[in-house]
């Protein structure tokens, strides 16, 4: 059984879901050969929420950012080749994974190149004290969380070359005060990430 979803359409307020927005993508995908399953029509100048199918990867409507109520839904049969099809944009906001299997929503995790990943939840999902921000041209830095506090500070990089370390080289890495705050800076043996052991 279907459920029948109502969605208001026309100017932004409280009363309305979505409000004018472009339809060159999705006319694009049309005339290429997709279906539209839902949607893909015009009431005045708003564009109905659309779902579609039957795209290509190297389409707009699947490699641009669209902000527009349009989706598509492509099948796939091996999962590691649709996390490769996800990287393959300039773009990385963020994935929504659906799925049982843990380990699928772990690899996802480690190797899409997203600002985040969901675990099943839409990729527009998120709270003000998680970090949030995109990859690649999707965004620079993170807004809310600690992140949020780290890129509004302005950072002095420090190099230090011990006499004992000389021979090995310059080891960099980040260091952390007593009270847990990030400090840029060099330090002789820092386990920490960034740590570059002999220059």
């Amino acid at each position: 059984m279907h459920k029948k979803i109502l969605i208001i359409l026309g100017h932004p307020d409280k009363n309305t879901f979505n409000g004018a927005l472009a339809e060159a993508y999705e006319t694009a995908a049309l005339a290429a050969g997709a279906v539209a399953r839902t949607g893909g029509t015009r009431s005045g100048t708003l564009l109905r929420p659309t779902v579609l199918t039957g795209t290509r990867p190297d389409q707009q409507v699947n490699c641009e950012e669209i902000f527009a109520p349009v989706t598509t839904v492509t099948a796939y049969a091996d999962f590691d080749a649709a996390l490769a099809l996800i990287n393959d944009t300039p773009y990385g906001l963020q994935a929504g994974v659906f799925t049982r299997d843990v380990a699928k929503l772990m690899r996802a995790w480690d190797r899409l190149d997203v600002g985040g990943v969901m675990g099943n939840e839409i990729p527009s999902w998120r709270v003000d004290r998680m970090p949030y921000g995109g990859a690649k041209a999707s965004g620079l830095g993170r807004e809310g969380g600690q992140e949020a506090k780290v890129e509004r500070r302005e950072g002095v990089g420090t190099a230090q070359a011990d006499q004992d370390e000389a021979a090995e080289g310059l080891i960099l890495g980040p260091q952390r005060d007593a009270d847990g705050a990030l400090r840029l800076g060099a330090g002789a043996g820092s386990e920490e990430p960034g740590h570059v052991p002999g220059g």
